[in-house]
């Protein structure tokens, strides 16, 4: 018997998206009881990663010849080009 998945999906949506809605607000439920720290905490830590990164990122770009970069970047996508 062969199952056309087109009218599976639309013959059971309801029961696909109630069960998305389930999994979502049950991990949003287990994320909250499990977290080991206060939310602003951790938007706080998230926030002062992603500042750092950003310097990190800056600091290395600005010593880099970006020529040669994009020279890497170019000879590395060639062969990419070549199987599609």
């Amino acid at each position: 018997m062969e199952v056309n998945l087109k009218t599976f999906f639309m013959k059971n949506s309801g029961n696909i998206i109630g069960a998305l809605l389930f999994g979502m607000a049950a991990g949003a439920v287990v994320g909250i009881l499990l977290a080991p720290r206060k939310g602003s905490k951790t938007r706080n830590i998230l926030i002062s990663d992603a500042k750092n990164l950003t310097r990190q990122i800056k600091k290395k770009l600005e010593g880099e010849d970006l020529t040669e970069f994009y020279g890497n970047v170019h000879s590395a996508s060639n062969p990419v080009k070549e199987t599609v």
